[in-house]
């Protein structure tokens, strides 16, 4: 017997999945979270093959029936056999490789095949494409929300709709769902990190990581974090094929930048040279200058991310105080504030210059405040 509205409104979930057919293939998938999903079975060659549809309700009963007839009209030989949906999983693996891996940094490529495989797959990734609906979304991402992490929940907004998108245009989807959750999450506000500021915080620091004893390797990392100012992740993942020695040069390869434009060179003043020496000497058998100590006979696997972070917090400083990222602000604000120009300093920042220049990037990093002096 086929379906009407009211039967479908009346469907109600069971402990255990369960179909109610419609007609001429067409039936209803009715799961116990509630969900009701079109699906259309028909045959190839004597095979018998299903098509997800969609969703009711944001597919109807007479939309459903009507994509039914288009599988069915067509000539099931060659390019013209309908093809099965892609999931969410098959899509944002090939999004990865495709974009993330190639164009952006390591360590944001890292992060979010992370947050892919921590958030989106277990209810996503077998799921087809189409299939995905903007409430069952919102429901992971409030979860994030009433834990606290209201930034992770909006990242992992942005990282369903990228995929969506990309699904779209590859001619696997037919709409970002993403964009019907304008304004349902809390804003993410965002708070400059923790960074000396001043001469005398600058002072204190530096005095607070000479006396720190919790460890040489994390030790050396802190000071090549003050003396290069580069991203924490360049620092911890510094290999000792990229520092040439006689140049005092170390040479961070494209894939590790987060430009990925070119190669980021980045001369070593004596005291940064004097440490790497005496690190060859302790860790010169392994890849990384810095490797983790549960690594450390072989060297082959990079210090944590967050040693340097709890190196900090150890020296008493708060999050508001110093973070492992706030070398970098210390370190342009003390540049601007001696004169440099901008060109200089964004550019051994690793940031594109041209983009750089007047632009909330440089706002974020530039705490300086530039007095201007009257002589009386």
């Amino acid at each position: 017997m086929a379906l009407t509205e009211l039967a479908l409104k009346n469907l109600k979930p069971k402990e255990k999945c369960y179909l109610v057919r419609d007609d001429q293939g067409l039936y209803i998938e009715v799961r116990p979270n509630g969900r009701k999903v079109w699906k259309a079975r028909y045959m190839i060659d004597g095979i018998a093959k299903k098509i997800t549809i969609g969703e009711y309700p944001y597919t109807t009963l007479k939309d459903a029936r009507q994509k039914r007839n288009e599988v069915k009209g067509v000539i099931v030989t060659g390019e013209d056999r309908p093809k099965e949906e892609k999931t969410f999983g098959e899509i944002a693996e090939d999004w990865l490789a495709t974009h993330i891996r190639v164009r952006c940094s390591l360590n944001h490529a890292e992060k979010t095949t992370y947050r892919l495989g921590r958030f989106l797959y277990p209810k996503f990734k077998d799921r087809p494409i189409g299939s995905i609906t903007a409430p069952e979304l919102l429901e992971i991402l409030r979860v994030l929300q009433s834990s606290g992490r209201i930034e992770t929940a909006h990242r992992v907004k942005q990282i369903a709709g990228q995929v969506l998108r990309y699904a779209i245009a590859i001619g696997e989807g037919e709409r970002d769902v993403t964009a019907d959750l304008r304004g349902a999450l809390i804003p993410n506000v965002q708070k400059s990190l923790g960074a000396a500021k001043t001469k005398q915080e600058v002072k204190a620091l530096m005095l607070a990581i000479d006396a720190y004893n919790g460890g040489l390797v994390v030790k050396n990392a802190l000071w090549v974090s003050a003396y290069t100012f580069l991203r924490p992740g360049n620092v911890r993942k510094a290999e000792w094929k990229e520092v040439d020695f006689e140049a005092a040069e170390w040479r961070i390869p494209k894939h590790k930048n987060k430009t990925r434009t070119s190669v980021h060179l980045v001369p070593l003043v004596p005291q940064v040279i004097r440490i790497f020496e005496d690190m060859k000497a302790i860790t010169g058998h392994g890849r990384y200058i810095f490797p983790s100590a549960r690594a450390y006979a072989k060297g082959d696997v990079p210090m944590s991310e967050n040693a340097v972070t709890a190196a900090l917090r150890q020296m008493g400083f708060s999050g508001e105080e110093m973070t492992a990222h706030g070398f970098r602000h210390m370190a342009t604000t003390m540049l601007y504030e001696q004169g440099w120009s901008p060109e200089v300093v964004e550019r051994q920042m690793g940031h594109k210059v041209g983009s750089v220049l007047g632009s909330k990037v440089r706002e974020t990093y530039d705490y300086a405040v530039l007095l201007v002096r009257s002589v009386i």
